[in-house]
């Protein structure tokens, strides 16, 4: 659905129609007019379309930039990890086990805090009746070798999404993130994505 769609399916001003008697006082021959009827019911005509327009022009704007975000985010290598983040992130495969014991464990509690690994890596994006995640991570390094990589939110996440990307570069505590559930497993599944 696109901006104007969304916005004449949510907004009952842009389903009306026009007034019944705009072409009594709109139009080039009516610019000039001193009628103080006329030049009311222009100015009010003009108030609502500038007020329709602006709204518009907003809507359109968000929408505009999340598709150009969502095409960066495609277009884009995923991230170079730096050898100081390898160690703070799972770049290293995560977890294994070797001779029966197990290595790099990271348990996921309310302590453990969290960050984007580039600021511009994800774009969440509203599309399609749901909420996408955008991101480079698993982008090939052959131009678009493969579909745009994303994943579908629940929207409670979304307030979280928000929160790491204008809080980048600082990092957060899980306990922290502002997840529309108070359940801490939450705020770890999200993590985990």
């Amino acid at each position: 659905m696109n901006s104007v769609e969304k916005l004449c399916s949510t907004d009952v001003n842009f389903r009306k129609g026009l007034p019944t008697d705009y072409l009594s006082y709109m139009g080039i021959a009516h610019q000039e007019s001193e009628d103080k009827g006329i030049l009311e019911k222009r100015q009010q005509f003009h108030k609502t379309l500038q007020k329709l327009m602006k709204k518009l022009m907003t809507e359109c704007a968000d929408f505009a930039a999340d598709q150009m975000g969502k095409k960066f985010v495609w277009d884009s290598l995923p991230p170079y990890v730096t050898r100081q983040e390898k160690t703070v992130t799972v770049a290293e495969d995560g977890e294994f086990m070797e001779n029966g014991n197990v290595f790099n464990s990271c348990e996921m509690d309310p302590d453990v805090e969290v960050k984007l690994l580039r600021k511009n890596c994800v774009r969440l994006v509203a599309e399609e009746n749901s909420l996408r995640l955008y991101h480079t991570i698993e982008n090939p390094l052959v131009y678009h070798a493969d579909e745009a990589n994303f994943l579908e939110l629940d929207v409670k996440f979304a307030p979280a999404i928000q929160h790491l990307i204008n809080q980048y570069p600082m990092f957060t505590k899980l306990e922290d993130l502002p997840i529309i559930s108070e359940d801490i497993s939450e705020k770890v599944r999200m993590c985990k994505h």
